[in-house]
């Protein structure tokens, strides 16, 4: 029998976040979507620093017009990759980038 988990988990930058979050779809018992911090999920700690480095880089670039959107989103998909491999296989990890003009591009699944 295949193990049941209904949390996935995104990579996707916000201000003031760990840069991971936690969702479930259809969302259950009222769990829709939220902020996982890395000592949750045992990250090592130069995943972590990178991750917070991601994140810095968003709230410091992203409001003053000087960020490459695209070697962000490079990045992300980069530590998403490296998300998986840390959880594993069974576990669903997906990306969801930036557009150039700050909207949410479509989730890419890492394999």
């Amino acid at each position: 029998m295949k193990p049941q988990n209904p949390m996935k988990i995104r990579v996707m930058a916000d201000y003031g976040s760990s840069g991971i979050w936690a969702f479930s779809d259809p969302p259950s018992k009222g769990f829709r979507h939220g902020m996982l911090e890395h000592h949750r999920l045992k990250l090592p700690k130069s995943l972590s620093d990178a991750f917070d480095l991601w994140i810095r880089r968003y709230e410091d670039e992203a409001p003053k017009d000087c960020f490459d959107v695209d070697a962000f989103n490079v990045e992300g998909l980069r530590l998403a990759i490296l998300l998986k491999q840390h959880l594993g296989p069974q576990r669903y990890v997906e990306y969801q980038g930036e557009g150039g003009d700050g909207s949410p591009l479509a989730a890419v699944v890492v394999k």
